[in-house]
């Protein structure tokens, strides 16, 4: 027996439908997977629940949910099934949506190297994908229990920062994203960067929390190199700063001797001249030096400097304003030299004999 609503789905009289006439619509390709879930039923007078699909009076196929139940009479002796069928066409459409959009997810994640988790906070219960086991250097194994191998490998120095960062989280005070180091079995240390949302219940508490992480030790290993290069850098830049420093004040030091054994106001000239170069040399240099930059220095700063010192103290007062200007070092040296021929030749032609 076939009721009218399968009647209409299927465009088949009832003639056509009775015995096996009704999987002539099942498609070919599930045809032999569904006359055995429904001999072996059969033969063992169970009930069975299957999927498969049909042919409707349009001649398109759509997706059915066959439920079948065995009844008996009186006498408790089988007599056959009653059934119900659903159109499911849109859950499947739906189904094959969300695995495609799956299997999407799952490929990006892998190509990112990204491995993902979620845990629910209620039940305390900790879920990883296959790449998280491989970020913490073990292999998935039946009895492998994520939230046991995260405790097992983080790093006892980050097991504190760790919590604070998930606890914050979990209060709503911040966002889960913080970086870790895992010891792998094998003693290596590897960082890891993680990132997680919390979801919470309409009462305000936390539900569950989902997450990413991935592996950033190649960066994080050559952000320590560029560091100790840098250190290094450091350290030579101290020893040629404290060398050049002593060359120049010995500089100074000659260039004074030599103008007080002298008694030619020529010779005296040059020397003051020489001094005055010298100083400017010396503190562009110390200016470059304390910016750690040898191709660009603040002309401004310069010129400040460069002024201050050659100003005679308490008796001339100079107004200075400047543009803040970046200037490469090899403009920075001539212009510093102009400015002292301007300063020094200002203060000894306006001021002689250091005239208020």
């Amino acid at each position: 027996y076939f009721n009218k609503p399968w009647l209409r789905f299927t465009g088949r009289t009832l003639e056509q439908e009775l015995g096996n006439g009704w999987t002539e619509g099942v498609h070919p390709d599930d045809y032999d997977r569904c006359l055995e879930i429904y001999v072996t039923a059969f033969d063992q007078r169970e009930s069975f629940d299957m999927e498969y699909l049909l042919r409707h009076a349009s001649g398109e196929y759509r997706w059915i949910r066959d439920l079948g139940t065995p009844t008996y009479n009186s006498a408790g002796e089988f007599t056959g099934y009653i059934g119900h069928c659903f159109d499911i066409t849109e859950r499947k459409q739906i189904e094959n949506e969300l695995r495609e959009m799956n299997e999407r997810f799952i490929l990006a994640t892998h190509a990112a190297s990204l491995g993902v988790w979620d845990w629910d906070i209620q039940k305390n219960e900790l879920t990883w994908d296959n790449w998280m086991y491989q970020l913490y250097g073990v292999h998935k194994a039946e009895g492998t229990l994520p939230y046991e191998t995260w405790l097992n490998g983080l790093h006892p120095d980050d097991r504190a920062e760790s919590d604070k960062v998930s606890l914050q989280a979990r209060r709503g005070e911040r966002e889960y994203d913080t970086e870790f180091r895992v010891i792998w079995q094998d003693g290596s240390i590897h960082h890891l960067k993680a990132y997680g949302q919390v979801i919470f219940t309409e009462d305000g508490s936390p539900q569950r929390m989902t997450g990413i992480n991935f592996d950033i030790t190649e960066q994080r290993q050559a952000e320590q190199a560029l560091e100790k290069a840098l250190e290094e850098k450091r350290a030579l830049l101290r020893e040629l700063q404290h060398r050049a420093k002593n060359s120049f004040a010995l500089i100074t030091s000659i260039i004074s001797l030599m103008a007080d054994s002298t008694h030619s106001d020529e010779t005296n000239s040059a020397l003051a001249e020489l001094g005055t170069r010298v100083r400017a040399m010396t503190e562009l240099y110390e200016l470059l030096y304390a910016t750690e930059s040898f191709t660009k220095t603040q002309l401004d700063s310069y010129c400040t400097k460069i002024t201050r010192s050659l100003l005679p103290s308490g008796n001339i007062h100079l107004e200075q304003e400047y543009e803040a200007i970046t200037v490469p070092v090899k403009d920075a040296a001539p212009l510093g030299l102009i400015l002292t021929e301007l300063v020094t030749n200002a203060i000894k032609y306006a001021f002689p004999e250091n005239r208020h």
